[in-house]
């Protein structure tokens, strides 16, 4: 058995909680880090590591900047 940690943003634990769900991933809340984000704790088999990839790169996610939209240029 593996394990790892993720800290998942509060605006993101819904999405996770639903992917966790969906994919049935042995997981575990072991508080909040000085960030206030969540402490997520996952357990899985090798097997199982292009799901947690996935899992991954969802949290990863609500770490990326938002984009701004571009203001038009004026002539």
């Amino acid at each position: 058995m593996r394990s790892v940690i993720f800290n998942v943003p509060k605006r993101g634990i819904k999405q996770v909680a639903s992917f966790i769900g969906e994919n049935e991933i042995k997981n575990s809340i072991d508080g909040l880090n000085d960030d206030s984000e969540i402490i997520l704790s996952v357990d899985y088999e090798k097997d199982e590591s292009e799901t947690i990839d996935e899992l991954e790169a969802l949290i990863d996610s609500f770490y990326a900047p938002e984009e701004e939209e571009e203001e038009p240029e004026e002539a």
